[in-house]
């Protein structure tokens, strides 16, 4: 396994107040074959062993059968009505930073639906072309603090369109890199 990034906590278990005796388990994105973003899980026993695993099924349902054939990074865990749910970053083109999305995932980490969502195109680097991609999903819930009532907040990043601009796509020779880096 190559680099690691952008780690969510699962679940944290202390023992006595003492680090030393604890286990964090933790999802996170992995640079698989240094080719794509993919989807793994791991844990931290007593701040000594680090055991991990590739979500093989997750990565292969959204490769193969959603055809989001770029990074599969970013997530954010809430719960909804009593069942834990996730917002997933894909990007749907090899390298495709136009074609960033979320779906809505199971408590696996399975799709569920990508989400469309109804904002003005945003203009960010002046073109007038306008951008309706967004990245690093985080989904959290919060309180009026005047009703107490619960608030739902989604934030969200969305890449420069400079930054995309410097991408020099070729979808026939990436694909089949990423192909030749689940050999």
């Amino acid at each position: 396994m190559y680099a690691e990034g952008t780690p969510s906590f699962e679940n944290v278990f202390i023992k006595n107040q003492d680090m030393n005796q604890s286990q964090i388990d933790i999802r996170f994105h992995f640079y698989r074959g240094m080719v794509t973003d993919e989807q793994a899980k791991g844990t931290l026993t007593n701040f000594s062993e680090w055991k991990l695993e590739t979500m093989d099924k997750v990565n292969f349902v959204f490769d193969e059968q959603m055809k989001q054939l770029g990074n599969v990074g970013s997530r954010s865990k809430f719960l909804w009505r009593g069942k834990n749910y996730y917002l997933q970053e894909t990007e749907k083109g090899f390298e495709d930073f136009n074609s960033w999305g979320h779906w809505l995932c199971d408590s696996e980490g399975f799709p569920i639906k990508r989400l469309e969502y109804k904002v003005d195109p945003l203009d960010i680097d002046g073109s007038g072309q306008g951008r309706k991609f967004f990245a690093n999903p985080n989904f959290a819930l919060l309180k009026d603090h005047e009703t107490g009532e619960p608030i739902y907040v989604l934030s969200a990043f969305t890449p420069s369109g400079n930054f995309i601009a410097t991408w020099d796509t070729k979808p026939a020779v990436k694909e089949d890199k990423k192909a030749e880096s689940k050999k």
